[in-house]
């Protein structure tokens, strides 16, 4: 299943809006495999036995514990997604389901802490929505990579 995103989002008034997708200054029809610096990501915190109920936040970098697991034990996991800007003039995410499956077989296999499928969704949704203008235009042939 693909998810949609139709409509505004007065609710952050840092996001672009659904008009302003393919707006970002980049030239289309040449991307690379490369990273682009977007305008933010979605965090959500892990903490007391429970995840927080996140929150977008606009910026490029992220601040973990120096006793993450990931530094000591090389513990993490990562999933990939496309968001594409399609002919009907939505945006869709491609099989994030999929990816909230894979992700969370994977999570309880290094025994890491899963998330709620919701969070799961809201986090891909506020991320997509808040870098709107990076999703590429129909016709482009390129699409906005997610790594959740």
């Amino acid at each position: 299943l693909a998810q949609e995103f139709v409509g505004e989002f007065a609710a952050m008034p840092e996001a672009p809006s659904l008009k302003d997708v393919g707006s970002a200054k980049l030239d289309w029809g040449n991307l690379r495999f490369d990273m682009t610096e977007v305008h933010g990501h979605f965090k959500a915190t892990f903490k007391d036995g429970a995840w927080d109920a996140g929150e977008v936040v606009y910026s490029q970098f992220i601040n973990m514990h120096v006793m993450s697991n990931v530094f000591h034990y090389g513990q993490s996991v990562f999933e990939g997604m496309k968001a594409f800007h399609c002919k009907d003039g939505r945006v869709r995410v491609f099989a994030d389901f999929k990816n909230y499956e894979r992700i969370s077989s994977s999570l309880e296999r290094v025994c890491l802490p899963t998330m709620s499928k919701e969070l799961w969704q809201r986090g891909i949704d506020e991320a997509v929505k808040a870098n709107l203008d990076f999703v590429p235009p129909y016709g482009s042939g390129a699409s906005l990579y997610i790594r959740p």
